[in-house]
Parts: structure tokens; C-alpha cells; sequence
């Protein structure tokens, strides 16, 4: 059933719906009152007045509609203002809060003189809505009124008994093909809206015609000719058939009815790569992600005091300055979720919001400054006044002025401020790193003793734990600590490593020497993920009593990897068709779990938690043959097949619980496989090795050993300052490479496209979806650490030593060359540099911490953890004739 949206409120806004259809699409009543407004005369004069009587000009659509009413009747204003909240019903308060909804519902109503009744359909429950419009709907909101009266005055225009064979309960296509033959019908996002407020089982609380079509497209494939509507009738009507289909389909593969197109794990197989038509953003908070701050003007301007571009409503500026410049290219990053802090007037801080879509296209506001043209939009949601405001003198004085001086001085650019310290001129969306969200926030405890709603946690928690995050140090300690309990020594830098890998590719491979903990790594890091949560016990006694206790979160499995494994069977078990029961492997097991708490999650409206698959000694066996479904279903967001029985999927069959036929990974599912290397084992696939983070864990530091680890300071050392938040696993996307152009001034990207140029003529270069990885592992380092150029160097050093060199494996006739020209270019970073001779270069180096260090007044190789991984690959090389990453 399409009405389940895991949203508390979606009954409030349903009932008034149902409300509306008895009293007023059926009836000629009121929604509001007792009176008889609903009416073929009322809406032809409505008509009169709105659709008949256009304003052109700079004003909004609210005070055009006041003025068109202005001569109307009571009754004429009273509908116009129902019809506004019929239009408005679905919309969600990342478009329109609820107040907003209800002072313009009354601003129309009291035109009649009357003052707007106190019902329960103008409860914020009612008026919550259900999903975000999109931007269209807000700037062409006059379009989609018109299309409202004009459907409305059809409608009264028929019998009675047309109506009610049009609005059929069971039978909601009638009904969709009338709405959608009138002008404009196959355009309007009011069309969508009526017919989910109308048949909430059939339709879905999408207004999008192009995400209905981008549905279609990612799942028609479980239709088959036959069943397929949209094969046939290529109509809106069409389409709308083939997603109900397509819902029942799956809702017999989850084994539940409360499944969403807008959450996952249904989402991310449709929209994998975040696209900037956003989709709906369900009125409950959501995570946020970066932080930015908008430093504009509000005094003395009414587009920023009221309306749709209201502070708080949304950030809107032109695509390019006047004289053509890019300063607002910040707008084409921020994505959902993202949170926002405005600074007003160049006085100081009155309020933070959460972005609620991402960037948009419009054509701008008549009337302001910036005026008409090519323009950016990005509507907001959940604004939170400061109160009181965080003014300029409060952060600008002594200390904080000393350390807003000092994030200069480290390398941080693009802030809303410089070094005199004074307010930047002209940067009206700028990025707010991780130290500076702290300095503002210390400056907002002195003066007021309280935090910023961003730490104190008033705003959503982060996505991906970009937001400030007071605990992260402890966080990070903790996970040391859970190490050394296990007498295991990890530097702060491999855990960051592992950490970010996680999060950017969720598969990661750990290398090394036998022993030295690399089980022990992943474990310590998912316990030390793992939340609390309560459970019910119920005792055995004669008179039972449950207590609820609190237990640590099990979201781990380890899977001790056999050498006859040749399929997956291993860990997805098989199904038995002589007892009709599948028997689970380890890997299912942990692959339900996950997907019961992400279908929890979406019900309690929060992030789903972790859970990690721990693969043991991973290439006892051939990787490609095990491991081959995992991997093809991760990148393509296909599900697993499993069986193809239909008992067992229900649950009539045989095992204690059902099994779906067909199972996606869901999105909060990590593998890490561990891996030695003897005579034993076999060598990874360039195929793994493309789809894998590989990190080699080879240094064995015993001095330290036995010995307290705490967080490194030493320069150049890669740590995080906040950890990123694991449970919602997001692809890398086309985003990452643009923002990952921007870093360090084009500098990193220039390297990566040098290298890859370099390694062509070899046949050793990388493709696109390399590419991307690293670009977004260094993005997230930009926002995870100190953000600093050491660290974002650093990232792009070990991104390239575990997503490039991993794949460079063979004998001396094979590497030597691209080796060399590998290392040459590594050290210089120069493309033009010559390409240096072995027979000089083994006496001026060597490797220490994992670095390439000079001995002598040598240069000091610009990525020197890769050069590292390099020169003892050469060294080898020399002496056997054959070398690998992994040795």
C-alpha cells in the first residue's frame, strides 16, 4: 500500500483528505464550516476573478490573488482560501511549515470579512503534508492554482452519477484519465498530488512525473510484457498502472506492504548518485551533512522578510556575478540535509536551517537587487531562530579573533570572513570547516552559556558526521582503547584510513602480516560503532514478568573464509527442494538483520545503524567465485536471487522465518575482507581490486607496543578530527569530482589527471569509477579532518596507493618501466619530469613510518606513502623479478 510513508502525521493529512472528499468533492459543502461553498457557481466565479483576470508584474502570487479578490464575494474568498489549502495539502514543510500554510489560508479567508475558524484541519498535524513539492511547483504555483479551479469547475459540472462512477473506490483510472485530460494535465504536480490524496493505495506521494519515469525505468524489468501497463499505454495513466504493479511485485519480495519509493532500500536503487532533482524530503527531520553559512541582507527587504525567499525559506542568488565570475558556485554543492547558518545584516548569527532539496534553476526575483536572470534556488526547512543572535562582536573579539586568524593561517579558504578580521565582501554562501563551527560555538557558550543548536543537537543529527561533533576526539580514543584492551597496536592514522575507506566505498581489504590484528581491527571498530538498544526479557515465572534491558546492538559477523568454496553458497546458504527449507549462511543472516533495522529506521524516521560482514582469511579461496554476486549487486543495486519458492517467501514454507526470493544489499551493510599472502592463498582479480579499498597493514611498531595510543599531532600524520557517520552508504557521484576540482585550487585534480595520463601509454591507467572514488575519499577527508593541505595531500597520497597500485602486479619485463615512471612521478609530481634510473635511485631513499624519506639532500617526494609502497615494490622487483601490492 503506497499510504505507508513510516510518517507519524500521514493520517492526520489522509483524514483530511477523506474530510475534504465527502464534504466538498462529493458535496458542495466546506472544510472549514458548515457552509456551501464547494459550488459550481462559486467556482465559475472564481474562475472570473483568478483564471480570467491575470496580473502581470513583480508581486507574489499570494498578494496577486488578494488583488484579484478583492471584488469578489464572501463566499468566493472563503473557496479561494479552501482551494489554497487543498493545493497546499500535500506539500511538506520543507516547502510551506505549517504556520506558514495556515496566516496565507488566512490572509485569503478574512478578504470575506470573516475571521478564519479554529478546525482540526488546520492542525499543524493536518498541514505537515506528506513530501516536498520541488522547486517548480513553488515558482509556478500560479499554474498549478489554475489548474485546480479549472478541474474543480469541470467536476461540479458533471451529475451526479458520472462522479461517482468516476470516483470509483476500487477502480482509481477513470478518475486519472479525466484529471489528467485537462489542459496543462500531464504537466501539473497538482495532478499527482489529487490523486494521492484521492487513492493513496494505487498512487504514490510523488509529484514528479520525471522520478515516476525514473522508477519505471530501475524496476520495470520485474514486469513482464504482459503485466507491464505502461508497454501498452504510454500515457501519465500508463505509468502511474506500471509503478502500482511494480509496488506489488515488491511488496511480495519484502514480505511487507510498508515499503517507499523516498526511503530506502528502495531509493538508493533508482537514485544511487544523489541527482539534483531531489527527491521529496519527508517533513521529519532528516540527517545533515556539511555546513555552510549565508551572509546576507534582510532590513528593508520584503522578499527576505516574507514569502516563498524568506530567511529561512530558502538561498537563491544568480549563476554568475556581473562581470561573469563564478562566487556562487557554492550553491551547485549544497546537497539535502546540508545545514545552513545565516548571517544577517553583517550584524552576526540569527538562525540556522536545513537545506531541504538541492540546487534548483529559476529564473530569479523580480523587484530585488540580483532581479531576473539565470538564477540558483535551494529551498529550506526546520529554521531555528538564536536567541539571542550570535553577533559579530561576540566572535570577533579576543580569543576567538586570535583563532579565527589562526584557521587562515593553517590553509583554510573560502570563509566569510579575512585576516583582518573583518567581514569577506560579496561571499554570500561560503564553507564552515569543522574548527570554525567550533570557534563560533565557544564564542556562543561565553556570551551565552549555551551551544549552537548544531552542537547541542536542536538540528538533526549529521549524515555523515560532518557537523560538529564534540565527541569525535573521544570517539576515536575509544576505538584506540578497544585495540590496546585487545593488545593490538593500531596508529590513529590506519583507523582514520579504514574508517574513511568504509565510508566512501564500503568494501575495503585488509592486507598484511599474519597476526598482526586485522580482524581484531574490523571487530573494534563495528563494536565501537554499535549502539545501545533495548530489549524485553520476559521471565519464566508462574506470573511472567518482562523487563527491558539495555544491550549492545550485535552487528557483526565473522565468516571464516573455506578453500572449497567455488559459489556463493558459503555465505548466502542454498535452499533445499527435497525439505523445502533454505539454510542460511552467516552472510544472509547478517544481510536480514540489516534489512529489518533499515525497515525500523524508516519507521522510527532516524538513520539505520551498521552492520559489517567480516570476511576471514579472504582469499583461502578464488574471490571471483564466492564473492562475484556481492560484488556485482553492490555497483549495479541489483538484488541477490536466492530461491524461487513462493511459500517460503511468505513465510507458509518450512523455516522459522521467511526468505525473500530476491534480496538488495541494503545500504547499511559494510564488508571488509582480511587477507595473507603464502602459498596457500590466491591473488586477487584486477575486477576485486577495482572495487575494493586495499589497505596493507605491514608495519609492526614493538616499541610502541603495550604502550597507551592516543591521537597523533605529528605533521603530516592523516587523523580525524570527526568521524564519519556509517548506516547510510551513498555511492560516490558526479558531485564529488566537481567539489574534488575545487580542492587545494585544482592542484589535487591536476595530479590525478597527470597520473593517470602518465599511466596510459602502459596500459595501467584507471577508469571513471576509480577516479570518482578518490575524489570523493579526499572530499570527505577535506571535511573530516582539519581540513588543512597536509591533510588533504595526505588523502590523495593514500587514496592513490589503495585504489591505483593495488592492480600492479607481474615481472620485471611487465613493471619495471611503468613502475619507474609510476615513482618518477610520485616524487616530482611533475608530468615533464624524466623518468628516473633505478641504478641512482636505490641509495638516496628510504622508508620510514610508511614514508619515503630522503637520506641525503634528496627531494622529498610529494606523495611520499605511495612512493613508499613503490620503491619497495622495485626493490623487489630487482632482486626476484616479480613483485606485488599485496606481499
Amino acid at each position: 500500500m503506497a499510504e505507508w510513508t513510516g510518517q507519524k502525521t500521514l493520517e492526520d493529512v489522509l483524514d483530511a483528505a477523506r474530510q475534504w472528499k465527502d464534504r466538498c468533492l462529493l458535496r458542495d459543502g466546506s472544510i472549514f464550516g458548515s457552509g456551501q461553498l464547494w459550488t459550481r457557481e462559486n467556482f465559475a466565479r472564481l474562475k472570473e476573478a483568478f483564471v480570467d483576470n491575470p496580473i502581470e508584474g513583480d508581486e507574489s502570487f499570494a498578494d496577486k490573488l488578494r488583488t484579484q479578490l478583492k471584488d469578489a464575494s464572501p463566499h468566493v474568498s472563503q473557496l479561494a482560501a479552501e482551494a489554497f489549502w487543498l493545493l497546499n495539502l500535500f506539500v511538506g514543510s520543507g516547502n510551506m511549515r505549517p504556520e506558514t500554510k495556515r496566516d496565507r489560508i488566512a490572509k485569503i479567508w478574512e478578504l470575506s470579512g470573516a475571521e478564519l475558524p479554529n478546525v482540526p484541519t488546520l492542525s499543524n498535524e493536518a498541514l505537515i503534508g506528506v513530501a516536498n513539492s520541488g522547486a517548480a511547483f513553488i515558482t509556478l504555483v500560479w499554474k498549478e492554482f489554475r489548474y485546480l479551479v479549472l478541474l474543480m469547475l469541470a467536476w461540479k459540472s458533471l451529475d451526479a452519477e458520472r462522479q461517482h462512477q468516476l470516483l470509483n473506490a476500487d477502480d482509481p483510472w477513470g478518475f486519472c484519465k479525466w484529471a489528467t485530460s485537462f489542459e496543462d494535465g500531464d504537466a501539473r504536480a497538482f495532478r499527482h498530488m489529487i490523486l494521492f490524496l484521492c487513492y493513496p493505495v494505487f498512487f504514490e506521494r510523488i509529484c514528479s512525473q520525471g522520478h515516476k519515469k525514473r522508477i519505471y525505468v530501475t524496476f520495470r524489468s520485474k514486469l513482464s510484457d504482459q503485466t507491464d501497463p505502461f508497454e501498452n499505454d504510454q500515457s501519465p495513466c500508463g505509468l502511474d498502472k506500471a509503478i502500482y504493479a511494480i509496488r506489488q511485485k515488491l511488496e511480495g519480495e519484502y514480505g511487507t506492504m510498508e515499503i517507499d519509493f523516498y526511503k530506502d532500500p528502495l531509493r538508493e536503487q533508482w537514485q544511487p548518485e544523489g541527482t539534483n532533482d531531489s527527491a521529496p524530503i519527508d517533513p521529519s527531520p532528516v540527517a545533515a551533512g556539511h555546513v555552510w553559512i549565508e551572509k546576507t541582507i534582510v532590513k528593508g527587504r520584503t522578499d527576505r522578510t516574507e514569502g516563498t525567499y524568506a530567511l529561512g525559506h530558502a538561498l537563491w542568488s544568480p549563476q554568475k556575478a556581473k562581470g561573469g565570475q563564478d562566487i556562487y558556485r557554492f550553491m551547485r554543492e549544497v546537497m539535502p540535509g546540508d545545514a545552513i547558518l545565516h548571517l544577517t545584516d553583517n550584524e552576526g548569527f540569527s538562525g540556522i536551517s536545513v537545506a531541504a532539496e538541492a540546487m534548483h534553476e529559476f529564473e530569479g526575483v523580480a523587484g530585488t537587487e540580483w532581479g531576473i536572470g539565470p538564477s540558483y534556488l535551494i529551498p529550506l526547512r526546520d529554521f531555528v531562530a538564536l536567541d539571542p543572535p550570535l553577533s559579530r562582536e561576540m566572535f570577533f573579539k579576543p580569543p576567538f579573533r586570535n583563532r579565527l586568524v589562526g584557521l587562515i593561517d593553517a590553509g583554510a579558504k573560502n570563509l566569510f570572513y579575512n585576516r583582518e578580521p573583518s567581514l569577506n565582501q560579496g561571499a554570500y554562501l561560503t564553507t564552515a570547516p569543522q574548527k570554525l563551527l567550533e570557534i563560533l560555538d565557544d564564542a556562543y557558550v561565553q556570551a551565552t552559556g549555551k551551544h549552537l543548536p548544531i552542537a547541542s543537537g536542536t538540528l538533526p543529527p549529521t549524515a555523515d558526521g560532518s557537523v560538529l561533533n564534540r565527541s569525535s576526539s573521544d570517539e576515536m580514543q575509544r576505538i584506540l582503547d578497544r585495540l590496546q584492551s585487545r593488545d593490538l597496536h593500531f596508529s590513529p592514522e590506519i583507523v582514520s584510513n579504514y574508517l574513511l575507506a568504509l565510508r566512501t566505498k564500503r568494501f575495503v581489504i585488509l592486507a598484511g602480516l599474519s597476526g598482526t590484528g586485522k580482524t581484531q581491527l574490523a571487530m573494534a571498530v563495528a563494536e565501537s560503532i554499535a549502539p545501545k538498544v533495548r530489549t524485553e526479557i520476559v521471565s519464566e515465572a508462574q506470573v511472567p514478568v518482562i523487563e527491558q534491558r539495555s544491550t549492545q546492538l550485535e552487528n557483526y559477523r565473522i565468516v571464516a573464509v573455506r578453500p572449497d568454496w567455488t559459489d556463493s553458497r558459503g555465505l548466502l546458504g542454498y535452499y533445499n527442494p527435497l525439505s523445502k527449507q533454505y539454510v542460511a549462511g552467516s552472510g544472509l543472516e547478517l544481510l536480514l538483520l540489516a534489512r529489518d533495522e533499515v525497515l525500523r529506521a524508516n519507521q522510527e524516521n532516524r538513520r539505520p545503524y551498521p552492520f559489517f560482514l567480516i570476511l576471514d582469511e579472504m582469499n583461502l579461496a578464488h574471490v571471483e567465485q564466492y564473492f562475484a554476486e556481492f560484488l556485482s549487486c553492490t555497483e549495479s543495486n541489483q538484488p541477490l536471487d536466492l530461491h524461487q519458492d513462493a511459500d517460503l517467501e511468505s513465510g507458509a514454507g518450512q523455516n522459522e522465518r521467511a526468505i525473500p526470493r530476491r534480496l538488495p544489499i541494503p545500504r547499511n551493510v559494510y564488508f571488509t575482507g582480511t587477507v595473507n599472502v603464502d602459498e596457500t592463498t590466491y591473488m586477487f582479480s584486477p575486477k576485486v581490486l577495482d572495487r575494493a579499498f586495499t589497505i596493507e597493514l605491514q608495519d609492526v611498531d614493538l616499541r610502541g607496543f603495550g604502550k597507551p595510543i592516543e591521537k597523533s599531532s605529528k605533521k603530516g600524520e592523516f587523523v580525524l578530527v570527526n568521524l564519519p557517520t556509517l548506516g547510510n552508504y551513498q555511492k560516490p557521484r558526479l558531485n564529488d569530482w566537481k567539489s574534488f576540482e575545487q580542492l587545494e585550487s585544482g592542484a589535487v585534480h591536476t595530479i590525478l589527471l597527470d597520473l593517470n595520463d602518465i599511466l596510459t601509454p602502459y596500459t595501467r591507467h584507471f577508469g571513471y569509477r576509480v577516479a570518482n572514488e578518490i575524489a570523493a575519499f579526499v572530499c570527505l577527508a577535506a571535511q573530516h579532518t582539519d581540513g588543512t593541505t597536509d591533510s588533504i595531500w595526505a588523502a590523495l597520497d593514500i587514496a592513490i596507493l589503495e585504489k591505483v597500485l593495488p592492480k600492479f602486479h607481474g615481472t620485471q619485463e611487465e613493471l619495471d618501466e611503468s613502475l619507474l615512471a609510476f615513482f618518477s612521478f610520485v616524487v616530482t609530481a611533475d608530468r615533464n619530469a624524466s623518468v628516473l634510473n633505478w641504478a641512482d635511485l636505490k641509495d638516496r631513499w628510504e622508508v620510514t613510518d610508511g614514508r619515503l624519506v630522503p637520506k641525503l639532500e634528496s627531494l622529498a617526494p610529494r606523495l611520499p606513502r605511495t612512493a613508499a609502497k613503490i620503491w619497495l615494490m622495485l626493490l623487489r622487483l630487482h632482486r626476484q623479478g616479480f613483485t606485488s601490492f599485496i606481499s
